[in-house]
């Protein structure tokens, strides 16, 4: 969601944290960002490949139907709606296929 809102490229996202100062992690877009969060959870135990990249599917159709249905501007009128239709997801799903 927060690509469809904000745009998938052009992001200079740094990310630190106190307790390891010299890992210093730095991102593009918000799917590198997706990437990482999802091998992490894989490597240290937590998920399976294919679990995880069921949950990636469910959580992307979720944010397009709450985008396109019940998101709103702070003014209170709707975002523009994107009609979706099932070819995005499989857009989605290749894009998927092509990472692993």
């Amino acid at each position: 969601m927060a690509a469809r809102i904000f745009g998938e490229r052009h992001h200079a996202i740094t990310l630190t944290h106190p307790a390891i100062p010299n890992v210093v992690l730095q991102y593009s877009t918000f799917g590198e960002i997706a990437r990482d969060i999802d091998d992490a959870r894989i490597f240290g135990g937590i998920h399976f490949r294919f679990d995880q990249e069921a949950g990636a599917r469910q959580g992307r159709q979720v944010g397009r139907f709450v985008y396109g249905h019940h998101l709103r501007r702070a003014d209170g009128f709707h975002v523009d709606r994107h009609e979706e239709t099932d070819e995005d997801d499989t857009e989605d799903d290749k894009d998927d296929e092509d990472r692993w």
